[in-house]
């Protein structure tokens, strides 16, 4: 009767447990289903808060610099590299120019300069002949210097003895007249010397005759200063 007893409590038992556990079955997978959406949730706002969060700002150093001078101007030329092609055409093409128009200058004022002292001249027009015999000499020094730089100060120094040469010796009118002649000749050669010239290749008469026309010119206008007084 005891065994027997135990048995049915065992059953009993079981009974009931089975029961609660077809009772609380669904209640688990509710919560259990809740439980899910719930971390599917937590999920979803956690992405939604990366997505949408404030941008990062990087500041600039406060650390005062000087600034990089070759990045705002550019870089300096190095004023000891040698000049380019391009410069020194460019520069002979700008002395060829202004050699071809001193000399076509020259030219013409010995002319007008021979056919003004072809007669006999008043101070007062011989002091005007004198100016423009010292533009010729003034022009033809331009030229020279253009090809050889030091030649300006070399033609002081013959100017020099020219004077004195001419302080001690005569000035009449036929010596002017001839010195005129050769000056205009002079100067024509010069600028056909010119004219046979190119900016790259300067002919050697260019700098012989520019010479021989300052250096006269320098002579003649002295003489003409001196008959004007």
């Amino acid at each position: 009767m005891a065994w027997q007893h135990r048995v049915n409590i065992s059953r009993y038992l079981q009974g009931i447990s089975e029961r609660w556990t077809r009772m609380l079955q669904p209640v688990f997978k509710a919560l259990y289903a809740l439980c899910c959406l719930a971390g599917l949730a937590l999920r979803n706002q956690a992405k939604a808060q990366d997505n949408h969060a404030s941008p990062v700002l990087i500041l600039k150093d406060p650390t005062p610099r000087s600034p990089d001078l070759s990045k705002v101007y550019g870089k300096p030329a190095d004023p000891a590299a040698t000049p380019t092609s391009l410069q020194v055409a460019n520069y002979n093409r700008r002395r060829f120019a202004l050699i071809a128009h001193a000399s076509n200058e020259i030219a013409t004022l010995a002319k007008t300069l021979q056919k003004a002292l072809a007669e006999e001249q008043s101070e007062a027009m011989l002091r005007q002949e004198a100016e423009v015999s010292s533009a010729i000499a003034t022009l033809a020094g331009d030229v020279h210097m253009a090809v050889v730089p030091r030649g300006r100060g070399q033609a002081k120094e013959r100017v020099g003895a020219d004077k004195r040469a001419i302080e001690a010796g005569a000035a009449d009118g036929a010596q002017v007249r001839s010195k005129v002649d050769t000056l205009v000749t002079l100067a024509e050669g010069m600028h056909t010397e010119v004219d046979k010239s190119e900016p790259d290749t300067l002919s050697v008469g260019v700098f012989t005759k520019s010479q021989q026309v300052r250096d006269l010119a320098h002579e003649l206008t002295l003489r003409l200063q001196r008959r004007s007084k």
